[in-house]
Parts: C-alpha cells; structure tokens; sequence
C-alpha cells in the first residue's frame, strides 16, 4: 500500500483464514478456525453474474481498490 495509508495490513477476503491467523498472531491472541456457514457445493463463475453495464459500475465505483489490490474482471 501507498504511504498514503495509516494502516500496517490490509486482510483478503479471498485469503481470510491466512489473514486472520497472520492478525491473531501480531496480536498475540489464539487463532480460532472460522467455521463455514451457507455453503454450496455447486458455485458459477462470479462474472456470469455481471452483464456489460454491471461490470463497468462496478469498475467506476470500485476504482481504487481494483487498482490497488490488482483485481481484475475475468470475461471468460
């Protein structure tokens, strides 16, 4: 992150047990497994969610995190 930021660490929610477990032990605390809730066994790509005009709001709105966390909308 830039220096513009006054945090020390930014937590994924694609990496969100890593991430936990790297915050519980800078804090020194007991990491404790986050259990899965709501699950399902059959999961469509997220972009077949998105037509072209979704896409591009989210694009528009979301600008800045997409660039600074390097995301990027698969098409395929």
């Amino acid at each position: 992150l830039s220096k513009g930021y006054l945090i020390d660490f930014v937590g994924m929610y694609e990496n969100l047990c890593s991430d936990l477990k790297k915050v519980c032990n800078l804090l020194n605390i007991e990491y404790i497994d986050l259990p899965k809730k709501n699950t399902t066994k059959y999961r469509q790509p997220y972009h077949t969610f998105y037509d072209d005009e979704a896409r591009q709001a989210v694009e528009t709105k979301c600008a800045i995190d997409i660039k600074t966390f390097g995301y990027k909308f698969e098409t395929q």
